[in-house]
């Protein structure tokens, strides 16, 4: 007979199974290979591992910042709600500083979002909102507003950075543009520009980010 699988056990399940082996689970739970992927199957779970920077950013922004709840993300992400849990509880693993998702744009926020994301920076529009530049650009994309041609007016800058060997994200951060906006003028100009390997990768950048939006809530 079938052992029925317990709520606890698909919560486990869920949690670990892109980030762990399906051995390493069976053996936690006292399961075959066979049962584990099978109930994987059916609870639509992946072992879709690869994550890529730009994703882990929004990750770690975004929840750090309460700033939406795990259906949007994974709808954003084109992931599913479990294999974004479970690369939260991965990044959470590396760096303590990423919190839980709950609070979520207002309508007024994105009113402001809409009459001003051509005229103001992200960083001028995440401090007049009280949220991170990061944040602000991936609720630009989610609104389907169109980028203004501030990356474009760096082009020289950004050709000159990426021959020297720069990384997308130390471009990004050195001309005060985000990264989404930086990869999209790259691909569109057919310019070469190496990503930062995943093991060179600075969490701590985040962490001084979430130190200043606390800090910023602190004032308030």
């Amino acid at each position: 007979m079938l052992r029925r699988w317990t709520d606890v056990e698909i919560e486990f399940l869920e949690r670990n199974y892109e980030s762990m082996k399906t051995t390493d689970i069976a053996r936690k739970l006292a399961r075959s290979e066979q049962a584990v992927t099978r109930r994987a199957n059916k609870n639509g779970l992946t072992k879709n591992t690869t994550w890529t920077e730009d994703e882990d950013i929004y990750l770690a922004y975004f929840v750090y910042e309460n700033d939406t709840d795990i259906g949007e993300a994974a709808i954003f992400l084109n992931r599913s709600r479990n294999a974004v849990k479970s690369r939260l509880v991965s990044l959470r693993k590396r760096d303590d500083s990423v919190g839980y998702i709950r609070r979520k744009w207002t309508e007024g926020e994105d009113e402001f979002l809409r009459q001003n994301y051509k005229i103001m920076s992200n960083k001028s529009l995440g401090e007049s909102l009280r949220r991170t530049s990061a944040a602000i650009d991936y609720r630009k994309r989610f609104l389907k507003l169109k980028p203004s041609r501030a990356v474009s007016m760096h082009r020289e800058r950004i050709i000159d950075l990426a021959t020297k060997g720069y990384y997308r994200t130390e471009i990004a951060t050195e001309l005060d543009i985000s990264v989404i906006a930086l990869n999209g003028f790259l691909t569109k100009n057919n310019i070469y520009c190496q990503k930062k390997p995943m093991r060179e990768r600075d969490l701590s950048r985040f962490k001084m980010e979430a130190t200043k939006v606390a800090e910023r809530k602190l004032r308030c």
